[in-house]
Order: structure tokens, then sequence, then C-alpha cells
């Protein structure tokens, strides 16, 4: 099965950059692909505009950021109960 999502440019308010917003997306049961629109870049080579991955390593990436977001949360609470001495940065 293999759909396209095309880009939605709705709902941009004024300060939103169009060309921010363009993600092309096709997906297949196992695969993911995206591609956004070119980056400038000055005196380096831009970085690629294509992603390629799989849906196991998405899942495998949202599980990691959710497992440091939940860190981040448990760590500002103990900052608050001044459990951890000094300066936190979140």
């Amino acid at each position: 099965m293999l759909t396209a999502r095309p880009c939605n440019n709705a709902g941009l308010s004024n300060g939103d950059h169009p060309s921010r917003n363009r993600v092309h997306n096709i997906m297949t049961s196992n695969f993911a692909s995206s591609q956004v629109q070119p980056f400038s870049s000055h005196k380096i080579e831009p970085p690629s505009n294509k992603i390629e991955t799989s849906l196991d390593e998405l899942k495998a990436m949202y599980t990691f950021m959710y497992r440091m977001r939940r860190m981040e949360i448990a760590a500002d609470m103990m900052y608050k109960a001044k459990l951890i001495r000094g300066f936190c940065h979140l």
C-alpha cells in the first residue's frame, strides 16, 4: 500500500514561511520517505533534503524521545524540590 500526502499550507500565519512547511511523505507498510524543500547554506554543502527510514526506526526514535522527556520532567521536579543543587538547565 503506497500513499502520498501532498503539502498543505493552510492555516499559516503571516510570520510562517511556507517553504518550511512543505513536506512530501511517501509511506509503505515498513518504509517511510520524506522530502522537504532544499536548504540554503553559506560556504558549506547543504544537507540532503531526502529522508528514508523504516517504521521500526521511527518507533525507536519516538520511544527514546519520550523517555528523555520524562527524564527532563523528573529532573525539573527534583530541582524544584531542592533535591538537585546548583543550576538545572533543561
